[in-house]
């Protein structure tokens, strides 16, 4: 009797596993999970008298820095591993340090625009699926279908929806 043998190969579009039988041979194939990513800055368009002496990032009049797009990853990305993909295929400045002791990594700043530069509550925040997750991006792990957003805050979220998530919704 014929043992069963399994292969599984990861192609840049779809996962293909083939698994033989003695009986018969099947194949399934599956789309590799998709995820949305934008990045936005309206609070930062909208209040230009806001931005700190000295600095002079560009911020587009609409507050769009990367339009809504889909982009692919695999089981186990996070959403800092799909900015980060995304960011340098773009060619866009951006800064972020790592914090070992908690697993976790922060945003300072995307396109040049960096936390502070409206004020001392002011940074990068992110949300799925309309919700501001309370943990560091490079924890959350992304599910096929995810809405991931990239806002800028000009209040720590409260100008954003996420003040919950900042402990400062009032």
């Amino acid at each position: 009797m014929a043992s069963a043998a399994a292969a599984t190969t990861s192609r840049a579009a779809a996962t293909t596993t083939t698994t033989t039988t003695a009986a018969a041979q099947f194949i399934t194939t599956r789309a590799q999970p998709t995820a949305t990513l934008s990045i936005r800055c309206d609070t930062a368009a909208s209040n230009p008298g806001k931005l700190r002496a000295g600095r002079n990032p560009p911020i587009p009049a609409n507050g769009i820095i990367m339009a809504k797009k889909t982009v692919t990853f695999t089981e186990g990305e996070t959403v800092f591993d799909i900015l980060r993909r995304e960011i340098v295929a773009e060619k866009m400045h951006w800064d972020y340090t790592s914090n070992p002791m908690f697993n976790s990594v922060y945003i300072e700043g995307i396109n040049n625009l960096y936390e502070f530069d409206f004020g001392e509550l002011s940074g990068w925040m992110y949300r799925v699926n309309d919700r501001f997750p309370q943990y560091g991006c490079s924890s959350y792990r992304l599910k096929h279908g995810d809405a991931v957003e990239w806002l800028y805050t000009c209040d720590l979220g409260e100008d954003i929806g996420g003040g919950y998530a900042a402990g400062t919704q009032r």
